[in-house]
């Protein structure tokens, strides 16, 4: 009886389609790959805030380019999320991209990016003053009267 009821057993779990014993790591499996896919979302965030970067200030958009700087480094310092259905901080420990190898240089990237908007933009404000005064039609009046 014992031999026939452990042919039976056995019979059955080749039928199986998971090993019950199985359930709780797959579950665990499963939200870590959720986790996974969430960190690669925000990884792709950061790569695409970064890489509009350069366009943004092509075309003279700065408060863009600003943005997309505060968006990049937030994400990389653990403090942003994309979407409310994003796992939160008391559920998971935030992930620090900066500290992703792929990341670690994106920081100083981004230090840069904002010293350029920074000079381009005290570029134009000098150029604004520095013609403010020439293309006032009351300066041309009076320069072409001393003359």
């Amino acid at each position: 009886d014992v031999m026939t009821l452990r042919k039976d057993i056995a019979h059955l779990q080749s039928k199986l389609v998971t090993d019950v014993e199985c359930i709780p790591n797959m579950d665990r499996q499963r939200d870590e790959l959720k986790l996974l896919g969430k960190v690669a979302d925000m990884v792709s965030c950061v790569s695409d805030c970064k890489n509009s970067i350069a366009g943004l200030m092509a075309a003279g958009d700065y408060l863009g380019a600003v943005e997309a700087i505060f968006v990049a480094r937030n994400l990389l310092q653990g403090k942003h999320t994309l979407d409310e259905d994003s796992p939160q901080p008391s559920e998971i420990q935030m992930v620090e991209l900066g500290k992703l190898k792929a990341l670690s240089k994106v920081s100083e990237q981004l230090q840069q990016y904002e010293q350029l908007a920074v000079t381009r933009l005290t570029n134009e404000l000098v150029d604004v003053f520095l013609n403010w005064n020439a293309n006032s039609p009351l300066e041309k009046s009076t320069s072409a009267s001393n003359f």
